[in-house]
């Protein structure tokens, strides 16, 4: 059912106007909180059957199953996005540069062959494997990577095709893959929001699971000097920041690149379909574009429809740009690299050293 996988929590719901409010909002006011009480049911019943469900997995009445190479889960435990993916690439992109043969495992949301999982390369079809992981087959062409709703399946897979270190995109409520390093992502901006779980809060797990995961990462990208009161709980050396960097303006159609600087006082339509597409048009704002934010639903099948025709540049995410068509405008990428504290990169030639 979908309230015991938060993972499928519609979309729609997820990010409607009014959830975002009462969500994020310090002061929704009386009338909002009033409407929220239908709510009430719902968060207790999320409550009990999460809560019920990691005891099952804890005391081994689920199974859980070991990958006979190593783990590491990158996920958040809020809803929305936070930056996991530019993570998995830079973590990825570490290894492979080691010398390990790294696989990389998502659900593949909205991806047809997802149930059955699929091995996904350049030429998949969005439709079949979802945007996220084209998107991180195109970033990082020397891994493995694999969409199975499965993650115990996907996994095993991957390591018979030869994976030695496997990363999995998103999964930390996954509990049916053991892990053996777990990274909890965090966007510095929205923090934790009002603090509750589903669906009064966005939270999908309590604040104390936090003290069970390897590393808590906040994603500082616009905002830097953000006060996170609710991160006393995480001990410093556990605790680190990162931003996501732009790095240079890929044209969609020909590959050719350009400095982020040829952005600056250009007229630009702004077009994110992610989870957070506040984060991506203030980093365009930074660069000194003059942005007309477009904000699509997260994973939208067809972000580029119904643009105007009269600005210098249409940017995009690298997560929308895998379903750019020849009969789309002409578009561009900004592309964003996420960098590693040394920490980090410690973390990593540790986990890859428990097995390979």
């Amino acid at each position: 059912m979908t309230i015991w996988r938060t993972a499928t929590w519609n979309d729609n719901f997820v990010n409607h106007e009014w959830l975002q409010k009462l969500w994020y909002d310090p002061n929704p006011g009386p009338l909002m909180r009033l409407a929220s009480l239908p709510l009430w049911p719902l968060h207790g019943l999320f409550i009990a059957l999460t809560g019920t469900r990691r005891w099952l997995y804890r005391h081994g009445w689920l199974a859980s199953q070991r990958l006979s190479v190593p783990v590491l889960v990158i996920g958040n435990i809020v809803v929305g996005g936070v930056g996991k993916s530019p993570l998995t690439i830079a973590a990825a992109r570490y290894l492979i540069k080691q010398g390990c043969r790294v696989g990389i495992l998502l659900r593949g949301y909205k991806g047809k062959k997802s149930r059955d999982g699929v091995l996904v390369d350049r030429a998949s079809h969005v439709a079949d494997v979802g945007d996220e992981a084209l998107m991180i087959a195109h970033a990082v062409p020397e891994a493995l990577v694999m969409v199975d709703a499965d993650r115990v399946r996907g996994g095993q897979r991957l390591v018979k095709r030869g994976a030695q270190v496997v990363i999995c995109d998103d999964g930390l409520q996954h509990y049916a893959l053991q892990r053996d390093m777990e990274w909890c992502v965090f966007d510095a901006r929205r923090g934790i929001g009002n603090g509750w779980r589903l669906p009064l809060g966005p939270l999908r797990e309590p604040l104390a699971r936090l003290d069970n995961v390897s590393a808590v990462l906040i994603n500082r990208t616009g905002a830097p000097m953000a006060i996170l009161d609710w991160l006393s709980r995480v001990p410093d050396d556990k605790r680190f920041d990162f931003v996501l960097s732009p790095v240079r303006v890929r044209r969609q159609s020909t590959g050719e690149t350009a400095p982020v600087d040829v952005l600056a006082g250009k007229r630009v339509d702004a077009v994110a379909g992610i989870g957070d597409p506040k984060r991506f048009f203030a980093t365009l704002t930074a660069l000194g574009a003059q942005v007309r934010p477009h904000p699509r639903a997260d994973h939208e099948r067809h972000p580029f429809r119904g643009l105007p025709k009269d600005a210098d540049f249409i940017v995009c995410t690298a997560k929308d740009a895998v379903k750019w068509t020849r009969g789309d405008p002409d578009i561009y990428v900004l592309e964003v690299e996420a960098q590693l504290p040394d920490q980090l990169l410690t973390q990593l030639d540790q986990l890859a050293g428990v097995r390979v």
